[in-house]
């Protein structure tokens, strides 16, 4: 979450640049002439140069979503980012739509594919690991099925998905408080994908607030647990107060006095 928050830090609601408060815009500059030639570039490979002349309302759903392939590759891109490509075409227009990114990707272009195509892509879960195989260029729905099913098998073998055990907590000492400890209880234990080979090779570090001082509130993070995977740190779980200590004071301290004298 810090990693994409940073990320969006330069962005406002609508997703646009922003720098010193305003809308960053970039004019690229191109002349008339290298428009006219990067429109002819791109109409030629999603090949819509027969309709070049029509008004979206007149183009069907396989052309539109041709145009909207042109449009993202005008710049260059070096990914593309499609959202369901097909969802609204039928089987043949989406197979041309589908030949189109193919060729894309083979000429270098790295697609990122969401779909619910059970015919494009095929999912898979085995011992908590769910897998998705998307097979773009398959000759026929066999060779997709067959393509897929190697691409699953190759993923399950080479990976896998550990959950580990939750810490034993001990109390931690807290200064300045009605209560000289505090019991701790650790978050959700987190998913671990890694691979095959290093199953079973978890290791886990304590970390815990220094110098811990009352007062106390139940959910206070007072430490961290940090899971690593081959020196490598993979994930992190908060361990937090699991109940409330009162800092001590002349009140308090009366009562706590006063309550073991009564107990007496």
């Amino acid at each position: 979450e810090a990693k994409v928050s940073a990320a969006r830090a330069g962005l406002n609601e609508e997703f646009q640049v922003v720098q010193g408060g305003q809308v960053v815009t970039e004019v690229r500059k191109l002349t008339k002439e290298e428009i006219d030639l990067s429109v002819r570039r791109v109409s030629r490979i999603v090949k819509i140069g027969m309709f070049m002349d029509r008004y979206p309302a007149e183009l069907s759903g396989g052309q539109q979503q041709r145009v909207a392939i042109a449009r993202a590759i005008a710049t260059h891109p070096s990914i593309i980012m499609a959202d369901e490509p097909t969802g609204a075409l039928d089987s043949k227009t989406g197979r041309h739509v589908l030949e189109i990114l193919h060729g894309l990707h083979e000429d270098g272009t790295t697609i990122i594919l969401i779909t619910h195509d059970n015919g494009i892509a095929a999912t898979a879960e085995r011992g908590g690991l769910r897998l998705i195989a998307v097979v773009l260029g398959a000759g026929s729905t066999d060779d997709r099925f067959r393509d897929a099913a190697a691409l699953l098998d190759y993923g399950f073998a080479g990976w896998s998905v550990t959950v580990p055990e939750a810490p034993e907590l001990a109390p931690v000492p807290v200064l300045r408080g009605m209560e000289e400890t505090v019991e701790a209880r650790a978050g959700a234990m987190p998913e671990i994908l890694m691979e095959a080979a290093q199953a079973g090779q978890v290791e886990e570090k304590l970390e815990w607030k220094k110098n811990l001082t009352a007062p106390v509130e139940e959910g206070d993070v007072i430490g961290r647990v940090t899971y690593s995977v081959g020196g490598k740190e993979v994930a992190q779980v908060d361990l937090t107060a699991a109940r409330s200590v009162e800092a001590v004071t002349f009140s308090s301290a009366f009562r706590y006095l006063l309550w073991g004298f009564l107990r007496l």
